[in-house]
């Protein structure tokens, strides 16, 4: 009886320092991988004392989607998260059309609602090999977007390569719940597209338009040569069509005159 109730009270110590010192208590959890009635697998996780913008990453197993981060926008007490893989979409529900789908994913969310978060993302991994055999060098995701009925291509915030795998987490628009798509992008659309988030493409002189091409007339380029030393032919001639100065010709004048006046003198 002695030591029951010593070890007790060093149980009880324990947790009075884990309390004064602050720890946080540890997320609670609980993994299923239990094949369904329809031959899907799902992953069921708990998650405790989330607090308002710290984001918490659940991790995940056997399905496509490897991992979950929740960001809450207001402190949730305790939540559950259900990622389970599907065959295909409900009918009526078509298929995304720009990409080659290797597995159909769908997410649920208990014990809070989508308006107490602020952003999910999740992480996909798929074998390069599978990429390669359908043509694909990218993995890409789509969420179902229910209001509009429409599978849309989720944005990708990072990309890795692991161990023969690729990586990449995507982030839907919220609701951040649903219906998910995993699988890649033909090289064709990598390669011809401009959809995809590369930045602007380099131009291309061809693809200038003509007006903004200097194809203009030029500048009048001169050589700094006078023109005349270029052209002396030209120089003579006028050289020689040039009347003769004023001066010279009043020199000769009073030159004659004065012969004159000599002559008659003597």
């Amino acid at each position: 009886m002695m030591r029951i109730n010593r070890l007790a009270a060093a149980v009880l110590l324990v947790l009075a320092l884990c309390l004064t010192a602050g720890v946080q208590p540890v997320m609670a959890e609980e993994t299923s991988n239990d094949i369904t009635a329809d031959g899907s697998s799902e992953c069921i996780k708990y998650a405790e004392d989330l607090k308002a913008g710290k984001p918490s990453v659940i991790e995940l197993s056997g399905t496509v989607i490897t991992e979950m981060s929740i960001t809450p926008a207001d402190n949730i007490p305790k939540l559950r998260v259900t990622v389970q893989n599907m065959d295909s979409p409900d009918e009526g529900m078509g298929v995304p059309q720009d990409g080659i789908v290797q597995h159909y994913v769908k997410a649920a969310l208990e014990y809070t609602t989508p308006e107490t978060l602020s952003e999910v993302t999740y992480t996909a991994k798929i074998s390069k090999e599978w990429l390669d055999s359908n043509n694909s060098s990218l993995l890409a995701a789509w969420y179902y977007n229910e209001p509009e009925g429409t599978w849309e291509r989720a944005e990708i915030i990072n990309a890795a390569g692991e161990d023969g795998y690729s990586l990449a987490v995507f982030k839907p628009e919220m609701p951040g719940f649903g219906w998910f798509a995993v699988g890649g992008l033909p090289v064709e659309l990598i390669l011809g597209n401009d959809t995809l988030p590369l930045g602007p493409e380099p131009v291309i002189p061809s693809e200038i338009p003509e007006e903004t091409l200097p194809f203009g007339p030029g500048p009048e380029i001169t050589s700094g040569i006078p023109e005349e030393t270029l052209n002396p032919e030209s120089t003579r001639a006028e050289s020689t069509a040039t009347p003769l100065p004023v001066v010279t010709v009043i020199s000769g004048v009073f030159f004659a005159a004065g012969i004159l006046l000599h002559r008659k003198k003597y």
